[in-house]
């Protein structure tokens, strides 16, 4: 849903706001400006939620969804962007393992630098 997104935020900025070629505002900046705005934000649905008395499963379900979904506009974002910069044409598994590297790379550098933080407080505090 998210590319859907990203694509039909692209063609209403070409087709219906008419910012085109003509205006100096390729396709490919219609399709990152896309990519910016379609990933949502469920702030306000997880509010709802906690003030309706809903499960606390349900909050965790729509809160990992949107990290799923940052992480993909993320992803797209910055595929488009190599695109116009024309770096290094991208392939299918470049897409995969740019998703990879920024999903599960904050995870892991959170994990390892609360490793070394716990480490290094238990050594002050015991010393």
């Amino acid at each position: 849903m998210l590319i859907l997104g990203t694509y039909l935020s692209a063609c209403m900025m070409t087709y219906i706001f008419c910012y085109n070629e003509a205006k100096g505002f390729p396709w490919n900046a219609s399709l990152m400006y896309g990519s910016i705005i379609s990933a949502t934000d469920p702030v306000a649905v997880v509010a709802l939620l906690n003030t309706l008395g809903a499960s606390k499963r349900i909050s965790t379900m729509i809160e990992g969804e949107s990290l799923l979904n940052d992480g993909t506009a993320m992803v797209v974002f910055l595929v488009l962007l190599q695109i116009v910069e024309d770096i290094d044409p991208i392939d299918g598994m470049g897409v995969f393992l740019k998703f990879v590297r920024l999903s599960c790379g904050g995870a892991v550098l959170g994990l390892v630098g609360g490793v070394v933080m716990t480490f290094l407080i238990g050594r002050i505090k015991y010393n």
